[in-house]
């Protein structure tokens, strides 16, 4: 049976919620159209709710929304050149982060000590394909601010990450 899913890219398990999150990149995946959004699945797979976070509504900017991790009641999600912060109670808009260079924000990873990182595979995707970009990196979240972990086009297009004690 269809949910209403758009392009969906990431699965989140929230264990706290005992729910499943769904982003859903609503569009291209490079693209700036506002239309990216977090939906919410129940364990036994029936949906919950399918715009819990709509990126199309005032105050809940989402464009092209990738991977998330939750990290001290906030859920972080990758949004192409931004890192958007949610409430993980309640989907409430909370800030967000410009990763200042980054072109396709991809992964979010968080440490058992609250430690975020994100990162950037370094291409765009449209109707050309996918360019890279060269802007491969991964960058840890400090005060607001994205602080370089290792960035190099060497990196060959980072993606998924993961923390495993303390270390990314």
């Amino acid at each position: 049976k269809e949910l209403g899913f758009d392009t969906p890219e990431s699965v989140l398990y929230d264990a706290e919620a005992d729910l499943y999150l769904v982003s859903n990149i609503g569009g291209g995946p490079s693209a700036k159209d506002g239309n990216g959004f977090i939906s919410r699945l129940r364990p036994d797979g029936t949906l919950d709710n399918l715009k819990w976070i709509d990126g199309s509504k005032k105050g809940s900017t989402l464009n092209a929304p990738k991977g998330m991790a939750v990290a001290k009641g906030v859920l972080y999600v990758a949004d192409l050149d931004t890192v958007r912060m949610f409430d993980a109670k309640t989907g409430k808009a909370k800030g967000a982060v410009v990763v200042k260079g980054a072109t396709f924000l991809n992964d979010v990873a968080a440490g058992a000590d609250g430690t975020v990182y994100v990162s950037d595979s370094g291409v765009t995707i449209d109707d050309k394909g996918v360019t890279p970009t060269g802007t491969d990196a991964v960058y840890k979240l400090v005060k607001g601010k994205a602080v370089v972990v290792a960035k190099s086009a060497e990196l060959g297009k980072p993606n998924g990450l993961l923390v495993v004690d303390g270390t990314l």
